[in-house]
């Protein structure tokens, strides 16, 4: 099974679903209460349809796969490899963006990519800066920007970058505005070992940027200038312990962290309709995982109860735009999803003709109620 994994820990997953937004900054009190739960019920009842679109083995992806729905077709990063394919909406290959390499137009290293406007894809890089190209994959030109961090993204006014623990940054977050100053956020007291992340650190949605903080289970938003807490994740026994930042030996202190049992936020979703936040937990005992929805802020909590046609979420969510959920999910899943959405399926016919020994990846498109 391929899947993102955070290479420093084993994972257990949380996903909580927030209908209405972030709405946090207006709220004296934006904890977030943790529960875990072994049934998919909760969620099943807000799916409203669903559709698989193939994604072929034609043309190679690895195991790290961003997906960014755009202007009725998917794109497909390959961070592992510096790829980026262009799919139609169906699915059949259109276009790649860039090649990997340390030319002009070219790039390696990839930290994230970016649509701007529904024009043009930035993709950027601490080694290669930022490319720009369009949907169709013609160069558009480059930006040498200086000290890029883990992951950045544009804005109109600024640049901003996560550094993380990086030991070379007494900070770990940096706005550079188009006047060429900037501001720095998150200072770093003492010095910790990061896991080393694979997944988005920053999500864009609107005005603001959401920062996701390494082991911290404070959800950050950036916006006009300033920084803001969104959520405040309550992960109870499995908080990170304060040992962990306050030792004197950043390694004895990672080392105690990899015995214990404890949580961190991964991944973090935003659209007008609802937030998505994946959580990680490591346990003793191995990996379950459980999902949460919030409607006006009331969380109800949904999970996978070892059937494994129900182990189709696992580090799958990638972006949400509206009411729709888009995830990806590898081949040796495909059977599982097909089984627990068959009766939401809007494209039963095209997905009992799948070839699946072509498989490379199977696009999500979830429609929620």
């Amino acid at each position: 099974m391929r899947s993102i994994k955070i290479q420093i820990v084993l994972l257990l997953c949380f996903v909580g679903i927030n209908i209405g937004g972030c709405k946090q900054q207006e709220k004296q009190d934006n904890s977030v209460q943790v529960k875990e739960s072994s049934s998919l019920s909760v969620f099943l009842t807000r799916v409203s349809s669903v559709r698989l679109i193939p994604i072929y083995d034609d043309y190679f992806l690895g195991s790290r796969v961003e997906l960014v729905p755009i202007d009725n077709s998917f794109i497909l990063c390959d961070m592992s490899n510096d790829i980026i394919y262009r799919y139609d909406n169906n699915g059949s290959f259109l276009n790649t963006i860039g090649r990997k390499g340390n030319g002009p137009g070219e790039y390696n290293h990839i930290s994230n990519i970016q649509v701007i406007d529904s024009l043009k894809v930035a993709v950027i890089s601490p080694f290669s800066g930022i490319n720009y190209y369009s949907l169709d994959g013609e160069y558009l030109g480059k930006d040498d920007a200086d000290m890029l961090g883990l992951q950045s993204v544009i804005t109109d006014d600024y640049l901003l970058t996560y550094y993380g623990y990086m030991p070379a940054f007494s900070y770990r977050l940096r706005a550079i505005y188009k006047s060429s100053s900037t501001q720095d956020y998150l200072p770093t007291e003492n010095p910790v070992i990061p896991y080393s992340t694979t997944i988005p650190q920053l999500t864009v949605y609107g005005k603001k940027v959401f920062i996701i903080d390494s082991y911290n289970n404070v959800l950050y938003y950036y916006e006009h200038g300033e920084l803001g807490v969104c959520h405040v994740y309550d992960f109870g026994k499995y908080q990170v312990p304060d040992d962990y930042y306050k030792a004197k030996d950043p390694y004895k202190g990672a080392e105690a962290l990899m015995k214990s049992e404890f949580a961190f936020i991964q991944r973090y979703l935003m659209s007008d309709y609802c937030s998505i936040t994946e959580v990680a937990i490591q346990k003793h005992s191995g990996l379950t995982f459980s999902y949460g929805l919030n409607i006006d802020n009331q969380w109800s909590w949904f999970g996978e109860d070892g059937n494994q046609n129900e182990k189709v979420f696992e580090e799958t969510p990638r972006v949400l735009v509206g009411n729709t959920l888009y995830t990806l999910i590898d081949p040796d899943r495909f059977e599982g999803a097909t089984t627990l959405f068959y009766d939401y399926l809007s494209n039963k016919s095209e997905v009992e003709s799948i070839d699946k020994g072509r498989l490379s990846y199977v696009i999500g498109e979830i429609t929620l109620l």
